[in-house]
């Protein structure tokens, strides 16, 4: 077994195929107006990338958070809110997503208590919940959204040792890609781009200067996921993910 879901490769492929009509379902237009609430947003997401962090939780949950959030603003309820509520509220906002996202990607769950807590007491346990009830109608209950983690997943799973100039450093390319999948969500330009183009940017990148001698599955990859992985679109979000910080 290469994967939890998969039993060889021909398995990983099916599974890439319907993450790439999967994720069309939770594309999200971009709705941030200005700078100023580009850069809240990015505070908001470190904020949630601490606490996950601090909690021993997957950075895969800062994801699925992060979809739901903005996908959330990006709804007519979501821009409604945003355009007279105070920070307090957006701050509601992005706990609740990070709160839903753990019920639905880890293993163990937090109480809604454990959520006003991480606020500093800014809301109530009620608001958390009626806040939630209100997310999930607006995004249609949508909160199992293919994310880059899950696309690097499966890359990493067709990365055979033919395509490695030194096969053992395999476990250290997934580990450098994994980490900048989680932190493409803090960069607001690739809010609009597929969880399948960043993920294979991330890959690109771990793979370094192995990159040129497994051009083949690179390539191979590329056909998979219906993208050019040699475009000038590729080497921009490559670019973007190298300056992703936390």
């Amino acid at each position: 077994m290469i994967l939890p879901h998969a039993f060889d490769l021909a398995d990983v492929k099916s599974a890439m195929e319907g993450m790439c009509v999967q994720q069309m379902a939770y594309q999200c237009k971009y709705y941030l107006k200005d700078s100023k609430q580009a850069s809240k947003r990015r505070s908001m997401l470190l904020s949630c990338f601490h606490t996950l962090d601090d909690c021993r939780f997957t950075l895969e949950t800062l994801e699925i958070a992060a979809s739901i959030v903005d996908r959330y603003f990006a709804s007519k309820d979501g821009t409604d809110l945003a355009s007279k509520a105070d920070s307090s509220v957006i701050r509601l906002v992005y706990m609740t997503g990070l709160y839903t996202a753990i019920k639905v990607a880890e293993p163990s769950c937090v109480s809604p208590y454990m959520v006003r807590l991480w606020a500093g007491r800014q809301f109530s346990e009620d608001e958390v919940t009626a806040m939630e009830s209100r997310m999930l109608q607006a995004i249609g209950w949508r909160v199992s959204n293919p994310t880059v983690t899950a696309f690097v997943q499966h890359c990493m799973a067709l990365l055979t040792d033919e395509f490695l100039v030194v096969p053992e450093d395999k476990t250290d390319f997934e580990t450098i890609a994994t980490y900048q999948a989680a932190l493409s969500v803090l960069d607001h330009s690739l809010l609009n781009v597929e969880p399948s183009v960043i993920g294979l940017a991330a890959v690109k990148n771990a793979l370094g200067e192995d990159v040129d001698y497994a051009a083949d599955y690179i390539t191979m990859v590329g056909d998979l996921l219906r993208i050019d992985p040699w475009s000038e679109e590729m080497e921009q979000t490559q670019s973007k993910l190298e300056k992703c910080e936390a």
